[in-house]
């Protein structure tokens, strides 16, 4: 339940249930209210294709920054600062909500990289189990060329 921010094109999302609107900030940052919207979106719009794995799965957007808690786009751009060229807001480990002290700007290959050390259900990262397979196959060829059987 709950609102939520539209995407429409042309939709003003500055202000929810009568909040006022900054459009002099909206203006001068683009890129930034942007991806402010984006992730409101992700969290909080059973529409949205990432909402599932965000807002459905727990990810919530701090008060500070959520317009039906009180926050605000001004709060946003205070806390995270101008967006570097190429980058997207990431949470830090790519896991808790988003917040000022777990969010930063990220490139899409530090976003990549972060989702990639996401644990797996035995406790390895998609990075790791890669690496030890890299090294159960390295000890498998050595005994595949030799008449001995492997190990174990």
């Amino acid at each position: 339940g709950g609102s939520y921010i539209r995407m429409e094109s042309g939709a003003d999302t500055a202000g929810v249930a009568g909040r006022p609107k900054a459009p002099g900030l909206r203006r001068a940052h683009p890129a930034e209210y942007r991806s402010w919207r984006a992730m409101l979106n992700r969290c909080t719009n059973p529409h949205n294709n990432r909402c599932k794995s965000h807002g459905g799965a727990g990810v919530k957007v701090c008060d500070r920054w959520d317009p039906a808690k009180g926050g605000s786009f001004k709060n946003f751009y205070a806390d995270m600062g101008p967006r570097p060229e190429g980058a997207t807001n990431g949470r830090i480990g790519d896991a808790g909500n988003y917040e000022p002290t777990n969010c930063k700007w990220m490139t899409s290959e530090e976003q990549a990289a972060n989702r990639n050390r996401r644990k797996t259900r035995r406790g390895a990262s998609l990075v790791e189990m890669v690496e030890m397979a890299r090294r159960s196959l390295r000890r498998f060829g050595k005994y595949a060329q030799s008449t001995a059987p492997p190990p174990g």
